[in-house]
């Protein structure tokens, strides 16, 4: 016996499946095929704990934006814990564009502090909540926030993951801050952030390049690179070039569309994105999840 189509949740083929009673059923559409089939890799258990960082050598070109919306995505449709880490040491501001208020402690507060923290209560002393999605803070101040070094992030990180199974890692352009040995060697994923200028996509390529080159070629294997359009992109960039040179260090390439919602810089919220760019970060998130075990 053949296997019926699942029904439909919305346009005309929903309408036709209601007003027939279900005895008419034309099935999903193919968009609504695939974002089923996207939301269902999203749901990917993930069996041990999973860090995604999200790094380039450049700033001010999607980090941030991409580590919220790709956590807050996690976080509104898998059914565990998901909570996001500031470690930019240039004063990130990942606290600020997800949640509202005064951040109640930072990332360096939580190292320092970590042996106190023996319950999920405690924990909550250090994070925000934005939607499902748990926020650490980063220090403002940056002779504080330099200071964080891999064993910090290391003690700070198992301190969290007691409690969750996903940890999103927004991290700053320096590569070669002490921090970053602790935060690579502990990601099981990368997010590659770029955009179709000519210095974002290189930043970009140089970031796969150097992961590879200083034995993190697991990471820039299975990297997704995000490339945010920022502004209208001009007619005289390749982007299809772009894409495909991009693609030849890493698992995927996938566009964040312009959205005034993201390129604003204030809070960032599901519910105020363009369609295509909430689409984008479920592409992204899927394209991680895919990978959890």
């Amino acid at each position: 016996m053949r296997d019926l189509p699942p029904a439909p949740a919305r346009g005309w083929r929903r309408l036709v499946h209601t007003l027939t009673g279900g005895s008419i059923n034309p099935g999903p559409s193919p968009a609504e095929q695939r974002h089923r089939e996207l939301l269902e890799a999203v749901r990917t258990r993930a069996t041990q704990p999973e860090v995604i960082a999200t790094i380039c050598l450049k700033g001010g070109i999607g980090k941030t934006s991409t580590t919220a919306g790709v956590g807050l995505t996690l976080a509104r449709h898998r059914g565990d814990r998901i909570i996001a880490l500031d470690a930019n040491p240039d004063a990130g501001d990942l606290y600020e564009r997800t949640c509202p208020g005064t951040p109640p402690a930072t990332l360096t507060d939580l190292a320092a502090h970590a042996s106190d923290v023996a319950s999920m209560t405690d924990l909550n002393r250090y994070a925000g909540i934005a939607d499902r999605l748990s926020v650490i803070a980063g220090d403002q101040e940056p002779t504080i926030s330099e200071s964080l070094s891999a064993d910090d992030f290391v003690t700070a990180l198992q301190a969290v993951q007691h409690y969750y199974n996903v940890v999103m890692v927004d991290c700053g352009t320096g590569v070669t801050h002490p921090s970053m040995v602790g935060i690579l060697s502990n990601a099981r994923h990368v997010l590659i952030a770029g955009g179709y200028a000519v210095s974002g996509a290189r930043r970009a390529e140089s970031t796969l390049r150097w992961l590879t080159a200083h034995g993190y070629h697991h990471l820039a294997r299975t990297a997704a690179v995000v490339l945010t359009q920022t502004t209208t992109v001009s007619n005289i960039v390749d982007t299809a070039a772009i894409e495909n040179t991009l693609a030849q260090h890493s698992a995927t390439v996938i566009r964040v569309p312009h959205d005034q919602a993201v390129a604003d810089g204030t809070t960032i919220s599901l519910d105020r994105l363009q369609p295509a760019t909430a689409d984008a970060y479920l592409q992204i998130a899927a394209s991680i999840a895919r990978n959890f075990h």
